[in-house]
């Protein structure tokens, strides 16, 4: 399992493409605090006050947290890739006909993506550590500096959420074989953070908000929300309260979907569906009769604007029932559904009070969060 882990590590590890997602992150992170330490004009007040510093343990866990929700979608295509790259170039057949058990094969290829997961996100640190040096950022702005404070929301909050997450994309490739189901479930991740920062507007549903958010960026915003500045600029993110249960939460559902997804996974050169697929078809097929010879039709390619325009009707007709009939489809309508629905009490809720759905409030919910999702939806299609 090691050499596994350790040939997914160095493989990855000396492509461009990681080191591309390390300097981004670095840049992100890099003008995030730069513009807490006032570097950029009308933005120095990031984490809730300009008296916290920008280096300072609550400031550091936000910006990790928060920038490691942009990375879902670096999760699921390092996690993905990690299993699907071996049935798209068809190097399976290696690794199935060699004596390398299921464990090792799979549990290596999905420890060797969390390592590299783990190396790209190193650059969110080195980010901070850059922006808090930038021109134009107050001196004044950055206190002392704390290992702890890089260390614990790398262990409390970015591990489990790669483990979590990558736990469900990795499983769903090693299952489908396919990138398009991991990049759906992506999705459905994103939503769910939507739906509970909304959730968080209702005093009554904090607790709630905080459970359902996989990322755990409500269950530290509730855990801190009565810090004084001095707590805040000293104090680590305490592994307590919300963010423990939290955690535990969904640190147990990821291994429940580890164990789940390996339990299903066949070293096989054919899914079980495909192999029944393949029978059943070979069942309701005709009996081979012997081809006569037929005089074929003379046909003309016919390149004019009439010709386009009458197969247009028919060519949407096509696309569109194939599109509807497929199951992502159908799973990106339901998550929208599900995200209305998570939604439809605090629309017309301001802090607890209930409001009539006055214009502006829907207008601001469909053009705001929800325009994320067709924006989402958009995008796949």
């Amino acid at each position: 399992m090691i050499a596994i882990a350790w040939f997914e590590f160095a493989t990855k590890f000396r492509r461009i493409s990681t080191y591309v997602y390390l300097v981004v992150f670095t840049a992100i992170a890099a003008l995030w605090i730069a513009a807490a330490g006032g570097a950029f004009a009308g933005a120095n007040i990031v984490f809730s006050s300009d008296k916290v510093f920008i280096n300072s343990p609550y400031a550091i866990a936000q910006t990790i947290t928060v920038l490691g929700l942009l990375g879902v979608v670096v999760i699921a295509a390092f996690m993905g890739r990690a299993v699907q790259q071996d049935f798209e170039y068809q190097t399976f057949h290696f690794f199935f006909t060699s004596p390398i058990s299921k464990s090792q094969y799979y549990a290596g290829r999905f420890a060797g993506a969390v390592a590299i997961l783990l190396f790209i996100f190193l650059g969110i640190a080195l980010g901070v550590i850059i922006g808090a040096h930038l021109p134009g950022v107050d001196a004044s702005r950055v206190g002392p500096w704390s290992f702890g404070a890089f260390a614990k929301p790398y262990a409390v909050m970015l591990l489990p959420n790669i483990f979590f997450l990558g736990a469900c994309f990795f499983g769903l490739a090693a299952l489908t074989r396919r990138m398009l189901p991991v990049y759906i479930a992506g999705v459905v991740v994103l939503i769910g953070y939507l739906v509970a920062l909304r959730l968080l507007q209702d005093i009554d549903n904090r607790t709630v908000a905080a459970m359902i958010d996989p990322l755990g960026s409500s269950a530290m915003g509730l855990v801190t929300r009565y810090w004084s500045l001095a707590e805040k600029n000293t104090r680590l993110i305490p592994i307590a309260d919300e963010v423990l249960w939290n955690r535990a939460l969904w640190l147990g559902i990821g291994i429940v979907v580890f164990g789940a997804c390996f339990a299903r996974f066949r070293m096989s050169f054919a899914q079980p569906e495909a192999k029944k697929r393949k029978a059943k078809a070979l069942e309701l097929a005709p009996e081979a009769r012997p081809a006569t010879a037929a005089a074929l039709p003379v046909v003309r390619l016919d390149n004019s604007a009439g010709a386009y325009l009458r197969q247009l009707p028919g060519m949407v007709g096509l696309y569109l029932r194939e599109t509807v009939k497929n199951v992502y489809f159908g799973v990106l309508v339901l998550a929208g559904a599900l995200f209305i629905l998570g939604n439809a009490k605090v629309v017309v809720s301001l802090f607890g009070t209930i409001t009539y759905p006055v214009t502006y409030q829907v207008i601001d919910f469909a053009s705001g969060q929800f325009g994320l999702v067709m924006l989402i939806v958009t995008a796949f299609y």
